[in-house]
């Protein structure tokens, strides 16, 4: 159980607080999903773990952020994709 911890840490990006918790909302449902397959419960579990950290090395959370937000090319705050200018510098974003 102790290892789990770490691959929650790990899996959802060590970087902030939001990264484990959140990725302790995703993987232990999951867990709990993959329950009435107890032969393979594990090895499913190992796959999805390696293949988040194979293509997303910063954590999923981190990953989700660059997703959702733009950097701003004049001050470099990130903003929600949906807007149109930056919330600081009012810059327009791409």
């Amino acid at each position: 159980m102790s290892f789990t911890v770490v691959i929650w840490a790990i899996f959802g990006g060590i970087v902030t607080i939001y990264g484990p918790v959140g990725a302790v909302f995703i993987l232990f449902p999951l867990l709990e999903f993959l329950r009435f397959w107890q032969e393979y419960r594990t090895l499913m579990f190992a796959v999805v773990v390696l293949l988040i950290l194979l293509y997303m090395p910063d954590g999923l959370l981190r990953w989700l952020r660059d997703k959702i937000e733009k950097e701003c090319p004049r001050c470099k705050i990130r903003n929600i994709a949906t807007r149109d200018t930056c919330r600081i510098c009012t810059a327009p974003l791409d």
